[in-house]
This record gives C-alpha cells, sequence and structure tokens, in this order.
C-alpha cells in the first residue's frame, strides 16, 4: 500500500464526538504523586518477591542443616582396641 492510498483511505478517520473530554476526566482522575504507581506495579512483584524470599529461606534451611551435618560427622569418635 502506498502512502498516498493510505492517506486518501485515513483522510476521514478521527476521533468520536466527546473524545477530547472523556480524556480530560479521566485525567483529573488520575492520582497525582511520587507513588501514585505503586499499586499496579506491585501486583506483579509482591508474588515474585514473596516467591524469591521462600525459595531463599528453604534454601537457607538446606544449607544449615548440611553444615550441621558436617560438623557433626567430624566431631564423632571411634573407639579403637588394641
Amino acid at each position: 500500500m502506498e502512502l498516498d492510498e493510505l492517506l486518501e483511505k485515513t483522510k476521514d478517520v478521527g476521533p468520536r464526538d466527546g473524545f477530547s473530554d472523556r480524556v480530560m476526566r479521566a485525567v483529573e482522575g488520575e492520582r497525582v504523586g511520587l507513588l501514585a504507581f505503586v499499586p499496579r506495579a506491585s501486583k506483579r512483584f509482591v508474588p515474585v518477591a514473596a516467591f524469591a524470599a521462600a525459595a531463599a529461606i528453604v534454601w537457607a534451611v538446606t544449607a544449615i542443616r548440611d553444615v550441621d551435618d558436617a560438623t557433626a560427622s567430624s566431631d564423632d569418635s571411634a573407639e579403637v582396641e588394641w
């Protein structure tokens, strides 16, 4: 499709009546402030962060158990008979 053809087909395209009014009402209804974006962003971040925290706790508990097992086995004594 040529650019001139596209221009001809879309010359009557425009916003519907009341479009600007609807946009301005939506803009006025928006919250203004530094933390205005936080609730939307947290919907995706909080579950990911919670999963990462749970995985970190599981890893830490496993690592502590491994360390405990390693130190406990190194303190074992064996009785030797001559």
